[in-house]
């Protein structure tokens, strides 16, 4: 009698992802001085699903989620300016979370919490989560997915915000009401 084969527990890439995010702040788009730097402030993307997007990554951007652990995360991007050797950067991206706006670790003494590379970032920040046990895996597994989604930088609404906010200036007022 033969042996029965294991079940292969196979990676599907999510196709429908439910988004909780909140905008709450647009920000703006970055006007590169040059071609590849503006390069960098762009993105293009094929989704799970084979959807492809493109649009502009903003600085200024500020978007929360509430986790079904009753806590926020936050992520805000800002301009990446150059490095040592006088290159662009391009977009710099922070996560955040609870009320007190925790940053995600790992700090080093360079980046205080901001980074280049969003998908590494984001990596690092569900490690961080995971090897903790602050979530739950119902909540990992929603996570589980791409941010620029997630966070709504991909969403139709924040690209039209920013188109339209290119042409016509808005206030931007901080502070409770």
């Amino acid at each position: 009698m033969a042996a029965a084969k294991p079940a292969i527990n196979a990676h599907m890439p999510k196709t429908n992802v439910l988004t909780r995010h909140k905008v709450v702040r647009f920000g703006s788009t970055y006007n590169a001085p040059t071609e590849p730097e503006a390069k960098l402030y762009a993105y293009l993307h094929q989704r799970a699903d084979l959807r492809v997007s493109r649009g502009v990554i903003p600085v200024g951007f500020y978007s929360y989620m509430l986790l079904d652990e009753g806590q926020p995360m936050y992520l805000e991007t800002r301009h990446g300016g150059t490095d040592q050797d006088g290159w662009p950067v391009g977009p710099q991206y922070q996560i955040s979370w609870t009320a007190n706006k925790e940053v995600i670790p790992p700090l080093d003494s360079l980046s205080d919490g901001w980074y280049a590379d969003f998908d590494d970032l984001w990596m690092n920040a569900l490690g961080y989560f995971e090897k903790r046990n602050l979530l739950s895996e119902e909540t990992l597994e929603y996570l589980d997915a791409d941010p620029f989604v997630l966070f709504g930088i991909d969403d139709p609404l924040t690209q039209q915000a920013l188109a339209k906010l290119e042409k016509f200036p808005a206030l931007i007022c901080d502070g409770a009401v």
